[in-house]
């Protein structure tokens, strides 16, 4: 994902706004329901949509006891078919976070993140299995280490708190993501 923010104060309060767009990097795989009803060999593993998708978003933070609390939301939309005839569902997510300095040029995170998935289709379909939608309830806990002249480098881990799929899905312990920002 690739993607511009801005962001104002007003005293104790800062306000943020971010649009996008993700970029297909991964691969993905012709219509796997379509080929398993002919009894083709297939794969139902995709990285990624494939496609060009709008990504908006906002934040709100506010100075609290020597630490800062906020929340964002962002959603990205999934607008068009793939080559393979795939349109990845919409994706919501919503986090809130206390985070505060733990000496010299670090800092630290604590939160909770809300996403939800809808349901993706093949050629303007939901299938029976497959993606057909989720919901997950994440805690968050994130190192982050300010780096002059280039931003600030992240180390975040996410594990379920609550999760709710719509047929089979993938069951996770915990997710490691190592991020950039400037």
């Amino acid at each position: 994902m690739l993607s511009l923010q801005a962001a104002r104060s007003a005293g104790a309060w800062t306000f943020g706004a971010r649009a996008g767009v993700s970029i297909p990097l991964g691969d993905t795989e012709v219509n796997p329901f379509e080929l398993g009803r002919r009894g083709l060999r297939h794969q139902h593993v995709q990285f990624g949509s494939g496609t060009w998708d709008p990504v908006l978003g906002a934040g709100i933070a506010r100075d609290v006891a020597g630490g800062v609390a906020g929340a964002t939301a962002r959603v990205r939309l999934s607008l068009v078919e793939n080559r393979h005839g795939l349109r990845g569902g919409h994706r919501y997510h919503l986090s809130t976070t206390y985070g505060r300095g733990i000496g010299g040029q670090w800092s630290g995170r604590a939160g909770i993140d809300y996403q939800r998935e809808e349901a993706e289709k093949w050629e303007g379909r939901i299938e029976e299995e497959g993606n057909l939608g989720r919901t997950d309830m994440l805690g968050l806990l994130v190192l982050g280490r300010a780096i002059r002249r280039l931003g600030v480098l992240e180390l975040s881990i996410r594990w379920p708190l609550h999760s709710r799929a719509n047929g089979q899905q993938a069951h996770y312990p915990v997710v490691y993501s190592l991020g950039w920002s400037r």
